[in-house]
C-alpha cells in the first residue's frame, strides 16, 4: 500500500512535494516523490491536498481531568487537593472523562501519549462504555501511575495503590506500557521516595513534575509560601533545598527521565541537565493558563537539551490538541521555525520516550505511525497547513 499526498513531512529530511510513503505490515518500506514513477505499482491511497507527517507525541497528559477541575482558588490549594485525593469526582465520571479526552487526542493527531494519573478507569476490561463506544487504539500508550502524598502514611498507601494499578493495567490490551512514579519531589514523602528508589527498575521511564509554579520554586528556595504551608499541614516535611542536585546524586537524570514543566529552572539547574540526556517537557497551553514566568526555552535549546511537548490536562488548558500546543508555541516563540516546533511534537517527543528508533519521523524501517492534515488550499506550504 502506498499513501500519496501533496506534501510529505518526514521530519528527519526536507519536505517532499507530491510524495508517497509505501507501507508493508505496518512498517515504512519506501518514501519518495511522484517523479519516482510509483503509480500503477500496487494499490495507492491518494489523500490529495493533505500533509502526511508522523503521529504527534504527547509526553504529558492527565486524561482524568476535565474543565470542571479548573482551580477555583490558588494553584497551591488546587495542586494539594489533587495530590491528596480530595477531589469529589467518582469513578464512573472519571471513566467518561478519560474516554472523551482520549478520543479528542486521537482526533487531533496524537498517536503516542504519556498519561499521568492515580485514578485510572481501566483495571482489566476497559471503561464502562467500551462495548457501545470502543476507545480508539494507540500505537503507543504509556501510563504513569503516580505516587502522591506528603505524609509517609498517605504516600505509602498511594504507592501500594499505584503498584496494584500497574499490575491490573498490564493485563489490559489498551495500555502498552505502564510505570509507577512519584508525582514530584515536594508532594511525596522522602521515606516513600527512598523506598521507591530501592525497588524501581532503572530501565523504566521516570516522569517527575518539577518546578511548575512560583509557589513550588519558593518552597524549594526558601521553605515558605502557600505550597510549603500546605505540605506541612498534610503531615509532610520540606526535605529539599537543592532538588536538582538530589536528582543528580541519586542518578536520576538520564535518557529515560522526563522533567515535566521546568518553568522555573535556574541557570545552575540547566547546566546540570546539559549532557545528561534528560528531556524537559513543556506544555504551552497550561503554561499560559497559569501565567507562569517565561519558559527558558532559548537557554535549554542553546545547551542542546531535548525539549518535547505535552498538553497537560483540561484543568489547565483549553484544548487537548497537540496541534494547538504547536500553534501556541509558535505564537510565544516566533523566532523559531515551525519546522523546529513540529520536531518537538514528533521526533523529539519520541526521543524523550526512547522511541526514536521506531517512530517520530517517516523513514524506511520505522513504524507506519502516520497522520494526515488537510490543507486549506493547494498553494499552502506544508508548514502553513499545520499552522
Amino acid at each position: 500500500m502506498k499513501l500519496a499526498a501533496r506534501w510529505i513531512l518526514p521530519i528527519s529530511t526536507p519536505p517532499i512535494e507530491n510524495g508517497w510513503v509505501e507501507v508493508e505490515d505496518g512498517i515504512i518500506v519506501g518514501i519518495g516523490s511522484e517523479e519516482g514513477g510509483w503509480r500503477g505499482e500496487g494499490s495507492v491511497m491518494d489523500l490529495g491536498d493533505s500533509v502526511l507527517l508522523p503521529g504527534l507525541v504527547n509526553c504529558h497528559a492527565h486524561l482524568e481531568f476535565d474543565r470542571s477541575d479548573h482551580p477555583s482558588d490558588s494553584f497551591a490549594a488546587w495542586a494539594q487537593s489533587v495530590q491528596e485525593g480530595e477531589r469529589p469526582r467518582k469513578g464512573a465520571e472519571i471513566a467518561e472523562t478519560w474516554e472523551r479526552n482520549l478520543k479528542r487526542l486521537v482526533e487531533t493527531g496524537t498517536t503516542t501519549v504519556v498519561n499521568h494519573g492515580n485514578q485510572i478507569p481501566l483495571p482489566t476490561g476497559g471503561p464502562p462504555q467500551a462495548e457501545q463506544d470502543p476507545l480508539p487504539e494507540f500505537p503507543h500508550m504509556i501510563q504513569v501511575c503516580e505516587i502522591v502524598g506528603s505524609s509517609p502514611e498517605r504516600a505509602a498507601k498511594s504507592y501500594q495503590e499505584a503498584c496494584e494499578q500497574r499490575l491490573a493495567l498490564l493485563e489490559s490490551d489498551l495500555i502498552e506500557e505502564t510505570v509507577v512514579c512519584p508525582t514530584s519531589l515536594y508532594a511525596v514523602s522522602p521515606v516513600v521516595w527512598e523506598n521507591f528508589l530501592t525497588q524501581r527498575n532503572s530501565d523504566d521511564l521516570l516522569s517527575i513534575h518539577y518546578k511548575e509554579s512560583s509557589e513550588e520554586n519558593k518552597l524549594f528556595q526558601k521553605g515558605t509560601g502557600a505550597l510549603a504551608k500546605l505540605v506541612k499541614e498534610k503531615g509532610g516535611v520540606l526535605w529539599q533545598s537543592n532538588p536538582m542536585r538530589w536528582l543528580q546524586e541519586k542518578g536520576l537524570l538520564g535518557p529515560k527521565t522526563l522533567l515535566i514543566h521546568g518553568n522555573y529552572l535556574t541557570e545552575e539547574e540547566i547546566s546540570a541537565l546539559q549532557g545528561s540526556r534528560t528531556s524537559v517537557i513543556h506544555s504551552p497551553g497550561s503554561h499560559a493558563y497559569f501565567g507562569h514566568q517565561r519558559f527558558p526555552l532559548e537557554e535549554l535549546l542553546e545547551r542542546e537539551i531535548n525539549v518535547a511537548l505535552g498538553t497537560d490536562s483540561l484543568a489547565s488548558n483549553q484544548e487537548l490538541s497537540m496541534l494547538e500546543e504547536m500553534r501556541t508555541m509558535h505564537k510565544n516563540y516566533p523566532q523559531l521555525s515551525f519546522a523546529q516546533i513540529v520536531e518537538m511534537a514528533t521526533l523529539k517527543g519520541a526521543k524523550a520516550l526512547g522511541l526514536e528508533g521506531k517512530q517520530g519521523s517517516l523513514e524506511v524501517g520505522k513504524e507506519a505511525d502516520i497522520i494526515a492534515v488537510k490543507m486549506a488550499h493547494p498553494g499552502q506550504s506544508p508548514w502553513e497547513a499545520i499552522q
